[in-house]
């Protein structure tokens, strides 16, 4: 497992006031993981892939919702197998704890975005895009979903994990190459920022 530094400087965007989006921040990075470090778990001989090397993890609050943006060392414009990225956490909102699993899955045919409540199992198909060039996963993730509606509410333990699957025998599967956290958290709102726990 790496565990690497945490940016803690507040970057906010500038927002014309006739803009109708509404303002978002970015706590700068959330994860930060050095590049060329990514290794099969199963099979720590294989050599070092860039399509599964986690950079950093990034999240912005709008109104509605929580974008997290991961950056990989590359991201292939046409997949010739399947790259996975899941980003993990828990929810402390008022009256409980849930944890969740936002997850882009880059395949050959297409790429899906999906959010997990790993507690009922329920899944719920999200809205994202990747760039090839910039290297990045984006997930819109609507902040209902993750019951993170009000102003504050706090998402810990963040963690990363990103596989690729090998052959058509273990499609979907594939194998764990790194992870990152938990101490990392994130509490969603345009005046609060990223830190350690």
């Amino acid at each position: 497992m790496v565990v690497s530094g945490l940016g803690s400087s507040a970057v906010s965007s500038v927002v014309s006031p006739a803009a109708a989006a509404p303002a978002t921040r970015n706590c700068g990075h959330l994860i930060v993981d050095p590049r060329g470090n990514s290794y099969e778990f199963f099979l720590p001989t294989k050599p070092y892939n860039p399509e599964t090397d986690l950079l950093s993890v990034d999240a912005v609050t709008t109104a509605s919702d929580v974008v997290f943006t991961v950056t990989m060392a590359s991201v292939n414009a046409s997949p010739t197998t399947g790259t996975s990225v899941a980003v993990y956490f828990t929810v402390s909102h008022q009256g409980g704890l849930a944890h969740y699993l936002v997850s882009v899955n880059h395949e050959v045919d297409a790429t899906t975005y999906l959010i997990q409540n790993q507690d009922t199992d329920q899944v719920t198909h999200v809205t994202g895009r990747v760039d090839p060039k910039a290297g990045t996963y984006a997930v819109t993730v609507p902040r209902t979903d993750i019951d993170a509606t009000y102003r504050g509410a706090l998402l810990k333990e963040l963690g990363v994990w990103t596989s690729q699957d090998v052959g058509t025998s273990l499609a979907g599967g594939g194998f764990i190459e790194q992870s990152t956290g938990p101490e990392y958290h994130y509490r969603v709102g345009y005046g609060y920022g990223c830190g350690r726990k």
